[in-house]
């Protein structure tokens, strides 16, 4: 597998602006601006940048012309407002769904043959399960027991982030034993060497 710190820095701060992205007062900003701010968080991680957008979907909840949804907006807005600061362990979830995402991609762009890398249905495949199992799977490490209990933790996190601390992040990516055997049971089924 391959170094990650390298590239922590980035997946957290694009981790963390898709957290905060619902608590937006610009309308429909955060159902645009995730899909670009995920594009983003790929684009370094990956060797073919094309195959980003199997990644950048998170459970295939963007359906902007769907009408219902862009009626039931200012309704769904305000609920997500209201869970962030009732609820806010949902949106360390969203944080570590995120993080753990950029982190499998990156594993798998050293992992995986080059085969693979390029072949569109693999990676589709590969964006589709991974999303499966970060949001089902009991196996993910713990997205709730961790240092991020309010928003507070959050920015102190970006700002340890931004000043090249090192102990949060450092505690954030503890245990990756799981994500690792994730993606090698994925690789035996899946991948085709070159």
């Amino acid at each position: 597998m391959s170094d990650f710190s390298n590239h922590q820095a980035h997946v957290i701060t694009h981790s963390i602006v898709i957290t905060l992205l619902p608590l937006s007062p610009i309308p429909f900003a955060d159902w645009i601006l995730e899909p670009v701010v995920a594009r983003r968080l790929f684009t370094p991680l990956m060797k073919h940048p094309n195959q980003r957008r199997h990644f950048i979907g998170k459970g295939g909840n963007f359906c902007l012309g769907c009408i219902t949804s862009l009626l039931l907006y200012p309704f769904v807005k305000l609920i997500r407002i209201l869970r962030f600061f009732l609820q806010f362990n949902t949106f360390v979830k969203t944080f570590f769904y995120w993080y753990y995402k950029g982190y499998i991609v990156h594993q798998a762009q050293s992992r995986l043959s080059e085969s693979t890398l390029q072949d569109h249905q693999k990676m589709f495949l590969l964006g589709q399960e991974v999303d499966q199992w970060l949001r089902t799977s009991d196996q993910v490490p713990s997205m709730t027991s961790s240092s991020l209990t309010n928003l507070q933790s959050l920015r102190r996190l970006y700002s340890e982030v931004k000043n090249g601390d090192r102990h949060t992040v450092q505690s954030i990516l503890e245990n990756t034993d799981s994500l690792d055997a994730w993606l090698e049971s994925w690789c035996d089924k899946h991948d085709t060497p070159n």
